[in-house]
């Protein structure tokens, strides 16, 4: 139990941070219980040796070797200010401005990238989560007060510039969602306009054309029938062929009238989708 201890004391010391029960298990090799017990003993006998300055605190979960609070005014210039980032001590300022604020309310501020902060956060120790409902309730701990030096009934008046940045974050938000909507509805149309594309190369995409007075008609659709050439005796007179060979040129023509029609509306389409890609 002895050196388990001290291994303890020792990582403790090395992160200056607050660490899991299980982180700490895992880097001793030992079991959660074996280490909780140990953890016990070394905050028993950190307490009662008033001849060293380090204390061990406990948040929940978390265990922290620090500093005794009568020596915080020599070591708290030194304490690195990258143990948060901008970004993490603007949630934080955040929930102390709305303190109490449910963690719904935060995340709709903040974006999804709070709960990274906040699991951070109470890692640290600066916060505590206990269910609430659907959601979860965020508190200040005991240890956020201490490290910034501040009374509890100074906590709104401290924080209260952070007003403006509540807002402002909360502004940015809507815009954010506002933006990925507009990005939503365009990446559709694109797909829509793809799948026409791809209905015309196989030649399954229907086009309707518009006659001299705007209305719309189908494009026809014309079968050709094979006729046998008879050797000897003839069906049918030479008058009744050239009969069928005008129908026939007219049915052409009008074939080629509705194939021009149908080229100009497919160059139409196209050409419209090129506009957009530029």
């Amino acid at each position: 139990m002895r050196e388990l201890k001290k291994s303890i004391e020792a990582i403790l010391f090395s992160s200056g941070k607050y660490l899991t029960l299980e982180e700490i298990a895992g880097l001793c090799k030992k079991n959660p219980d074996e280490t909780r017990h140990a953890l016990l003993e070394l905050q028993a006998e950190l307490e009662g040796n008033k001849d060293t300055p380090l204390v061990l605190l406990n948040e929940g979960n978390m265990w922290k070797l620090t500093t005794r609070e009568e020596y915080s005014h020599l070591v708290r210039g030194l304490i690195s200010e990258t143990d948060l980032t901008k970004s993490q001590m603007e949630t934080l300022a955040t929930i102390a401005f709305k303190y109490p604020i449910k963690q719904s309310e935060l995340i709709r501020i903040r974006t999804n990238k709070a709960y990274d902060h906040l699991t951070e956060l109470e890692r640290l120790g600066f916060i505590i989560r206990q269910r609430y409902g659907r959601s979860k309730l965020i508190k200040l701990s005991e240890k956020f007060f201490e490290y910034f030096d501040l009374p509890h009934d100074k906590l709104k008046q401290r924080f209260k510039g952070f007003e403006q940045l509540a807002k402002t974050i909360e502004s940015k938000e809507h815009e954010i969602v506002k933006l990925k909507e507009e990005q939503r509805e365009k990446a559709e149309e694109e797909k829509r306009v793809s799948e026409k594309e791809r209905k015309i190369a196989d030649g399954n995409f229907e086009i309707d054309l518009v006659d001299e007075n705007g209305k719309e008609y189908e494009l026809k659709v014309y079968e050709t029938e094979k006729q046998e050439q008879k050797l000897g005796n003839l069906d049918v007179v030479e008058a009744e062929k050239k009969e069928e060979e005008i129908k026939e040129k007219e049915i052409d023509k009008e074939k080629e009238k509705d194939l021009e029609k149908a080229g100009k509306k497919i160059d139409e389409f196209f050409e419209s989708r090129k506009d957009n890609l530029e």
